[in-house]
């Protein structure tokens, strides 16, 4: 199945799915321990993930949208992990995760108007 074809219940699955895992993440601070050595890279791509999931699933919206809403949720989940890991506001995760949920909006828009224009 081609990822344009998906039903809107399975893209509506997918974001669900991935932002479910994204914000409980924030709240367990062994997550954070753990993926120290590689901190900088996994928050990178796990916002990726979730800016390209954001306009895969919300393909009908535009790009503008999924941009917004691609620098709205690493703020959120910066909140979370205020009080969830006890820390501080960490801006260059905050930077981080804007810049990898930025360039997963930008792949799949790319990727999507690539196919249609085949």
């Amino acid at each position: 199945m081609h990822l344009l074809q998906a039903s809107t219940t399975w893209r509506v699955t997918a974001l669900g799915s991935v932002l479910l895992v994204l914000f409980a993440g924030a709240y367990i601070p062994e997550v954070g321990k753990l993926a120290w050595p590689w901190h900088f890279q996994l928050h990178f791509l796990a916002f990726m993930i979730v800016g390209g999931v954001i306009s895969w699933t919300m393909s009908s919206i535009g790009w503008r949208w999924h941009t917004f809403i691609a620098v709205l949720i690493p703020l959120a989940h910066e909140t979370c992990e205020i009080w969830g890991h006890s820390h501080g506001l960490e801006t260059k995760d905050i930077a981080i995760d804007v810049v990898g949920s930025l360039a997963g909006v930008l792949l799949i828009n790319l990727y999507q108007r690539m196919v249609k224009a085949q």
